[in-house]
């Protein structure tokens, strides 16, 4: 889900982790997290919108990533 909210740029509210109880599509790759495997939700602000997301654990790290790349870039 996403919502639109005033805030900027990229702010994680909340992480957790957990064993999927149901199928989920990961926020990074767009590909499945199937049932009873391992994922990561996050609640954040995006450039201005409010998102709740299911990564790979694996998608969030590379996410987590390339945040810290860009960061360093400028």
């Amino acid at each position: 889900m996403i919502y639109h909210t005033s805030t900027s740029g990229d702010h994680t509210i909340r992480e957790s982790s957990h064993k999927s109880k149901k199928q989920y599509q990961c926020g990074y790759c767009d590909t499945q997290i199937n049932k009873g495997k391992k994922y990561v939700r996050t609640v954040a602000t995006y450039d201005g919108y409010f998102t709740d997301l299911q990564w790979h654990p694996k998608c969030r790290e590379e996410y987590i990533q390339y945040l810290n790349d860009r960061a360093r870039e400028r």
